[in-house]
């Protein structure tokens, strides 16, 4: 698929200026709280959150639902409850599909036995650095569009990517300072990653964020993959005592998921509104998530020790994932062939392969 925007760099200014011009394109449509439409009754949708409110993660399916109903005037009002509140978090895919729920703000890793193709729609270990390049993969090269299609085929409208992570590594609660060092080692992981670590010798399970800290405090897991803001956030930095800074994973993919049926009962501007500006609604929680700073701030309160691994132990584990475990994403349909290409075209177009 070819890139439909301009041949030219990707930059943050780019990136910055393209969310200021749908957000002003939303205002001059007449999207907002003032001219949005008065509604006899508002029309009440109920949602969960995968990771809690409090912290980075949990911030894009809140941010969205309040913005939903703010600038819609309050015609569609979307309640987001927290993690497990109605359904166990691993269940949001199931729950949106069949319309126990009316939105969720989930992560496609949960549900990869359903739905093999979001390895990718998470993001390819090593394959986006940076927001801006998940961007341009979802907007300019055609994954939003593949995804919706995919998503549509259960019951779900694929909303919006949330873009999320800039440094995602591994805390542990003991040093990794090269690949065999995983071995034996029980890691909270999932997805193509996940695959990864079994292939260095560790046994990855997945766990839901909120139980992480007490499986590290209680030895049933040894690390997870993770950014640094969970440092904090979940305050993994007092059981883990080192982080794997390099090689860094790069940017992944959370998801703002509808209920197809609820999606097609709403008016025809509710339905333009949700199709073309969710995007908009999650990006500042992505221009907030600062895990540069995370790190220089958790590091120093939790005394945490970072860890590179030689350039030629990064060579080799980026190499294996993207030579071995891409082409073994690409192998399982078609589809997933033409989703790892996608991925493939843009990392050759900015000289990464």
């Amino acid at each position: 698929m070819k890139r439909t925007a301009p041949d030219d760099k990707l930059s943050r200014r780019n990136f910055i200026k393209g969310t200021t011009a749908v957000i002003g394109a939303a205002a001059l449509t007449g999207v907002t709280t003032g001219n949005a439409k008065a509604e006899s009754k508002p029309i009440r949708w109920r949602m969960q959150g995968m990771y809690a409110e409090t912290n980075m993660a949990g911030k894009f399916a809140f941010r969205w639902a309040k913005s939903v109903t703010d600038v819609t005037n309050g015609r569609l009002k979307v309640q987001c409850g927290e993690p497990g509140s109605i359904v166990p978090a691993k269940e949001l895919f199931q729950a949106v599909s069949s319309g126990m729920l009316d939105a969720a703000g989930s992560f496609g890793p949960f549900y990869r036995g359903i739905m093999p193709e979001v390895d990718v729609e998470a993001g390819l270990p090593f394959a986006w650095e940076t927001p801006q390049e998940c961007h341009d993969g979802f907007y300019n090269y055609g994954l939003l569009e593949e995804f919706r299609k995919i998503y549509a085929e259960h019951g779900i409208f694929y909303a919006a990517p949330a873009y999320c992570n800039i440094i995602y590594g591994y805390p542990t609660t003991k040093p990794v300072r090269k690949p065999s060092d995983f071995k034996g080692m029980k890691m909270r992981d999932l997805g193509l990653s996940a695959d990864w670590l079994a292939h260095f010798g560790a046994a990855p399970t997945a766990l839901p964020a909120g139980e992480m800290y007490m499986a590290l405090k209680m030895g049933t897991i040894d690390g997870v993959h993770y950014g640094t803001a969970c440092l904090e956030d979940f305050k993994l930095g007092e059981v883990c005592k080192y982080y794997l800074l390099e090689p860094n994973t790069g940017t992944t993919v959370l998801n703002i998921l509808i209920n197809m049926e609820s999606y097609e009962k709403l008016p025809a501007d509710l339905k333009e509104l949700l199709k073309n500006y969710s995007q908009t609604f999650t990006l500042a929680v992505t221009a907030e998530w600062d895990e540069n700073r995370s790190w220089i701030e958790s590091s120093k309160k939790y005394n945490i020790e970072g860890i590179r691994w030689s350039a030629e132990d990064s060579k080799m584990a980026k190499e294996y994932m993207i030579k071995t475990l891409w082409k073994k994403v690409s192998g399982k349909s078609p589809r997933c062939k033409k989703l790892v290409d996608i991925v493939y075209e843009q990392a050759a177009h900015l000289g990464k392969i």
